[in-house]
């Protein structure tokens, strides 16, 4: 089951500047199309805004808004919610107006309670927006969805402990985990990997290896998983890159000592290198 994690030890506002002139208004389908099913990080916290509407953010560990957000026909983004904060809650409605100068650059700016807008600042969407829901465990978690547990990050010697002559068994296939940090992987019967792994003082466990496939030319990846253990000793395993949602890590369900498909792997690796 997935779980969300504070980890122990463990966006930033925009400078206001002044829009050259002249500038145009975005009309309601521009705006809507730069936001759709995208992810705004704020300093701290977040906002998610629905293909169909949906709104849902985040400003803190235990503050979340639920509602609806919505494009004006004169560039104006809005969303309208039921903003949580520990027991109190309050409904509240925010937008922000959009324009665009006369070299293309995209400028947003707060709309005041007065309608005047103030703190200009450049948009770029491909670097202000995320696409897709990747902090949804976030708003789980603010809005009391979902536990928070805390842990920490296991030290690079003990993970490489864990792992050591281990082989990790996936879904689909495996990875052996060699002493002396050498890596052997499969996926299915049609792919291999080679390569290394090895532990860092973040907590990650991180696989360097090329994959070899009849259904394309040999792969090159680096993927790391994070690690991380609660107050009641239970081990828990995200992926590093986006973090978006951890999950209960039972060594002995997992690991099996030593590398009891090194047959299977050796036959695997030349079938395919014919």
């Amino acid at each position: 089951m997935a779980a969300v994690l504070t980890l122990l030890g463990t966006g930033s506002a925009a400078n206001a500047e002044i829009i050259p002139k002249p500038y145009s208004t975005l009309n309601g389908q521009e705006v809507i199309s730069l936001y759709s099913d995208k992810t705004w990080p704020w300093n701290e916290g977040h906002a998610y805004f629905g293909p169909a509407g949906q709104f849902q953010a985040t400003t803190g560990p235990q503050d979340s808004a639920t509602g609806r957000w919505y494009a004006t026909s004169n560039g104006k983004l809005c969303f309208a919610g039921e903003w949580t904060s520990g027991s109190t809650s309050k409904p509240s409605k925010r937008c922000w107006q959009h324009v665009r100068d006369g070299d293309g650059q995209l400028w947003q700016a707060p709309v005041g309670g007065t309608g005047q807008r103030s703190n200009w600042t450049r948009f770029d969407s491909t670097e202000m927006l995320i696409d897709g829901n990747p902090r949804k465990h976030l708003y789980m978690t603010a809005s009391g969805q979902r536990e928070r547990i805390v842990a920490t990050r296991l030290a690079a010697d003990d993970l490489a402990r864990l792992y050591a002559d281990r082989t990790w068994l996936w879904d689909e296939g495996y990875a052996y985990f060699a002493p002396g940090g050498g890596l052997t992987a499969a996926m299915g019967r049609e792919s291999y990997g080679e390569g290394r792994w090895f532990t860092n003082a973040k907590g990650h466990l991180c696989i360097a290896s090329t994959w070899h496939s009849p259904q394309y030319a040999p792969r090159s990846s680096t993927r790391c998983w994070l690690h991380a253990r609660d107050a009641e000793g239970n081990i828990h395993q995200t992926d590093a890159e986006d973090m978006t949602a951890w999950y209960r890590f039972d060594p002995k369900a997992k690991l099996r000592h030593g590398n009891p498909n090194a047959q299977q792997f050796a036959a695997i690796k030349t079938r395919l290198s014919q």
